[in-house]
């Protein structure tokens, strides 16, 4: 052996507190970054490329959490004015409640702007008739003569006027004595003209 050797062998076996490092044993992975990267710069340049990947997932993360808190925040879009008003008088007739899915196929085809009270009317009437109902059933549905029937002046006022010809002709006409003494006659009864003279006539006859 020569000294090359011998000081190699020599350097080898030195000791590291009592144990010996054989020279022709690769030194123990203890898990330094140094020993998987090349070089302090590849390791650098591995840290940053970590980083900057960081980073923008926590960009990323930041927007879809914003586009969450606007999506729970958002105000529901305005209805339009038309959606408004049909729902308005739904609101006001129980008998439209009953045909919203008819009255709805009606309007989707409907071009009409102004869709006020009486337009929504006639379309709750379109409804009805598709449905092809008897009149005998309409008539007798409690909540259809409440709002057609029972809350119309002008029905109103044909039951009245029929009510008091019925009593009047019914009635005997009150005789009225001349005035010399013979014979009588029939003292000329009055017309009432508004519905409140009707009324004052019928109780006058109530009172007889």
């Amino acid at each position: 052996m020569n000294n090359a050797e011998m000081g190699k062998d020599i350097a080898c076996k030195q000791n590291v507190g009592e144990q010996p490092v054989p020279c022709d044993e690769k030194p123990q992975d203890d898990g330094s970054l140094l020993d998987k990267f090349k070089s302090v710069d590849a390791l650098k340049s591995a840290y940053q490329n970590l980083e900057k990947e960081f980073t923008q997932k926590c960009q990323e993360l930041s927007r879809a959490n914003e586009k969450l808190s606007l999506a729970e925040n958002a105000v529901a879009p305005e209805k339009p004015i038309a959606d408004k008003r049909f729902e308005e008088f739904l609101s006001k007739n129980s008998v439209a409640k009953k045909y919203v899915q008819e009255m709805s196929e009606i309007l989707k085809d409907d071009k009409t702007e102004n869709r006020d009270e009486t337009f929504f009317e006639n379309t709750l009437e379109k409804a009805i008739a598709q449905k092809n109902l008897p009149y005998n059933k309409i008539v007798a549905d409690q909540n259809f003569l409440n709002e057609y029937i029972f809350s119309n002046s002008k029905i109103k006022e044909h039951f009245i006027d029929d009510y008091l010809k019925d009593i009047s002709e019914k009635r005997t006409l009150p005789l009225m004595t001349s005035t010399n003494g013979i014979g009588t006659t029939v003292a000329p009864v009055s017309k009432p003209k508004t519905i409140g003279e009707a009324g004052k006539v019928a109780e006058s006859y109530f009172k007889d």
